[in-house]
């Protein structure tokens, strides 16, 4: 991963996280029942953009629910600026940008292949960036930390916003 601190013009920073639930209220949930969330926060040089949801049931942990809400960054993001030439990843997950970074599009774990989710967002990722033609560069950034930068503030606003995606889930679920 990039220590590249360099602003570049054209790029859009991107930081993203999510978070799963697997229980509720201290019950247990079944596996039809467990749900991600996530949240990306934008900045371009024309603007910002964020946006925080519950993911698809087909996105059934925590670590495809990372790319996927990097790749909804990226989606967003070349959507409402069309010129962008790059990306500044920022996650606090290791697993997410390692796939994204380095991996296959066909992907194992200690010789098992891995979940065909995440190698359909692996696909997904990789099509966009060679449709796109943008340069990525990804950071990490210590989840949780509680530090007073501002990777460490945007990390926490993201995994906040994914938690307030569930608060407006569970919402919708009972008034209906």
């Amino acid at each position: 991963m990039s220590k590249d601190k360099v602003y570049r013009k054209g790029f859009v920073t991107l930081y993203a996280d999510a978070t799963f639930r697997d229980s509720c209220r201290g019950l247990p949930l079944t596996e039809k029942q467990r749900r991600a969330a996530y949240a990306f926060w934008l900045r371009s040089d024309d603007g910002r953009l964020t946006e925080y949801k519950v993911c698809p049931a087909e996105v059934c942990d925590i670590n495809q629910a990372e790319i996927y809400a990097i790749c909804q960054g990226m989606f967003m993001a070349m959507k409402k600026w069309p010129d962008t030439k790059g990306f500044y990843i920022t996650s606090d997950s290791r697993h997410a940008l390692r796939r994204l970074e380095k991996a296959p599009a066909t992907l194992t774990k200690k010789g098992k292949p891995v979940h065909d989710v995440e190698q359909r967002l692996k696909k997904k990722f990789d099509s966009m960036v060679a449709e796109y033609k943008v340069e990525l560069i990804f950071r990490w950034v210590r989840g949780h930390g509680g530090g007073h930068s501002t990777p460490s503030w945007l990390n926490e606003w993201c995994d906040s916003a994914g938690r307030k995606a569930f608060r407006e889930h569970d919402k919708k679920l009972v008034s209906s």
